[in-house]
């Protein structure tokens, strides 16, 4: 945890947004799971074993799993969608059709949640993609501004040389401004 905090260090409030837009998202991408990028403590297996099929995860991400991005909205709506569509086949068909109710309750909770999932997912992606070329276009009007300003900086140092040079040649100190012919 503390190599997280020194390798990941807190952006300051004090710089303009397009900094801190490509600060987030110039090499990683957003909103990504504190610890993904890192790598895994668990062991190697050798060549020579076959893999479990059976993966093996603690109970610990499945804590966490409403944590994710998307998740429990995902999950809201297909208890919801689930219950009603259950429901309404229990209340069609009675109580011979106990079980087949609880069926599709289950079904449709599975179908609803994942298509919720991938489409807040895909939502997701379209938003970086557009915050990204926000931050894009932010950094290439700020690269624009910069050359404006050097140009009018320049301009206004010559007009200002320019009139200097002619207050010297107009000026009674000039000693070319002294000669009668």
């Amino acid at each position: 945890m503390s190599q997280d905090s020194a390798s990941h260090p807190q952006p300051a409030r004090s710089r303009p947004q397009d900094a801190k837009l490509w600060e987030e998202f110039g090499s990683q991408q957003a909103n990504a799971l504190s610890g993904g990028g890192t790598p895994s403590k668990a062991p190697k297996p050798s060549e020579h074993e076959p893999p479990s099929l059976i993966p093996k995860q603690s109970l610990d991400g499945y804590k966490h799993m409403v944590q994710t991005p998307c998740a429990r909205d995902s999950f809201m709506v297909g208890i919801a969608g689930g219950a009603a569509i259950g429901g309404i086949k229990a209340t069609i068909g009675g109580l011979k059709k106990m079980w087949p109710a609880c069926n599709w309750a289950v079904g449709s909770f599975t179908v609803l949640t994942i298509a919720t999932y991938e489409l807040c997912q895909r939502q997701r992606k379209i938003e970086l993609e557009g915050m990204k070329e926000a931050a894009e276009l932010m950094a290439k009007l700020k690269e624009k501004k910069e050359k404006e300003r050097a140009e009018l900086k320049a301009a206004a140092e010559e007009a200002q040389r320019y009139a200097e040079e002619q207050k010297w040649k107009n000026s009674w100190r000039n000693p070319r401004n002294w000669l009668p012919w």
